[in-house]
């Protein structure tokens, strides 16, 4: 097994895979009679295909073990994915890059209070424990693919 150093997700390493979402320097304004501050277009969704939609959905995740071994990343073809935390717990977040079809390297980063991140539509990933937000086309499953 090869150690995989955990980085802090940051917007400039985490940019070729996706976007980190947290409120930190985001344009924001007031809402709903000023109760509420609204952190505007942190993300950019990625949908394709005639009936592609955007669904919401929760995650309840268990912690895995450390140290953990990867043993499979997800790619999802047709969509963007994301994260947000609904726990002010951080969680790793794995990503590797596509050579020629198969994951490269896998770069494990750990969120800090109050990320999360998007993976970008063919990324190929593994997360835990936040909401998501995601693609899903009828008949089309997420790709795994084994490292």
């Amino acid at each position: 097994m090869i150690p995989l150093p955990i980085r802090p997700l940051s917007h400039s390493e985490f940019a070729p895979f996706g976007d980190v979402i947290e409120p930190d320097d985001a344009k924001s304004f007031p809402i709903n009679a000023g109760k509420c501050i609204r952190y505007h277009d942190l993300a950019r969704v990625e949908t394709s295909g005639p009936e592609a939609r955007t669904l919401v959905s929760l995650l309840k995740g268990e912690p895995y073990d450390i140290p953990l071994t990867l043993k499979m990343v997800e790619r999802h073809p047709l969509g963007s994915q994301a994260f947000i935390p609904l726990t002010g717990n951080p969680f790793l977040v794995v990503v590797a890059p596509d050579e020629g079809g198969e994951p490269g390297e896998p770069i494990a980063f750990e969120t800090g209070p109050g990320q999360g991140g998007q993976h970008r539509a063919k990324c190929l990933a593994r997360n835990s424990d936040a909401a998501s937000f995601d693609l899903r086309i009828r008949r089309h499953r997420p790709r795994r693919q084994r490292m």
